[in-house]
């Protein structure tokens, strides 16, 4: 049965195949993403502004620039 579950595509998985889009995950916090524990962990989507959305971003790639050192 369609629609029971959440499902959260990848830019490299297949369209939303005409199922209605609730939500997206900004660039910035994709990573999290991978520390998911399927079956127990929960996810809560937050509303965030252009603005913030941008600003995760520049915080993540200068994470990633300090640890490339």
């Amino acid at each position: 049965m369609n629609g029971d579950t959440a499902v959260i595509l990848g830019p490299d998985g297949p369209t939303s195949g005409g199922f209605v889009v609730v939500a997206t995950v900004v660039h910035g916090a994709i990573w999290k993403l991978g520390q998911i524990r399927p079956g127990t962990d929960t996810i809560r989507f937050k509303a965030v502004s252009l603005e913030e959305a941008i600003a995760l971003d520049r915080a993540l790639d200068a994470r990633i620039a300090e640890v490339r050192g």
